[in-house]
């Protein structure tokens, strides 16, 4: 599975489960990716403008996915 794949279906996971951290998400959805990575994604995403929000904390990855985010999903 490519790191692209990876970061488009975590995405679409963020858009359509507000409020859990990355890494359940990341649990649930059979990704596999470390914290490390999960943050890498994260900080991409939002240079990218995709979330808001950004919060990396002991507790987990947080963000709140944006308009231009919602779009990227619906391309896919």
């Amino acid at each position: 599975m490519s790191f692209n794949f990876r970061s488009n279906k975590l995405l679409l996971g963020l858009c359509m489960n507000k409020g859990k951290s990355m890494q359940h998400l990341a649990k649930i959805m059979g990704l596999p990716l470390c914290t490390y990575d999960l943050n890498q994604i994260a900080k991409q995403f939002e240079d990218e403008g995709l979330v808001t929000n950004l919060n990396i904390s002991p507790k987990g990855t947080f963000a709140d996915v944006t308009d231009l985010g919602l779009n990227k999903i619906n391309e896919l």
